[in-house]
């Protein structure tokens, strides 16, 4: 990870949490037999909204916030962006 990654994103241990956090969330909707995944209207709706966001980095198609890939994380129905946008 470059420095200007480092000073952009979450630390590795901040964003390991998160990923974590997710994770659990996903092993419980699917063991409660919810959907793991949003539809592909969902997905694209959560991530209009990235796009237009001024903590989305386009070329890395990151979020400054938590630090994800946004065209993975929005997949999942667990998922929750940090700054409340979906």
């Amino acid at each position: 990870m470059s420095q200007q990654d480092k000073e952009q994103f979450p630390s590795i241990g901040e964003q390991s949490k998160g990923l974590v956090d997710l994770l659990k969330k996903t092993i419980s909707d699917s063991m409660e037999g919810n959907p793991v995944l949003v539809t592909e209207f969902e997905r694209d709706r959560r991530l209009d909204k990235c796009r237009a966001c001024d903590s989305f980095q386009a070329k890395s198609q990151r979020c400054k916030e938590c630090g994800c890939y946004m065209t993975h994380k929005t997949q999942f129905h667990a998922a929750e962006c940090p700054l409340e946008k979906w």
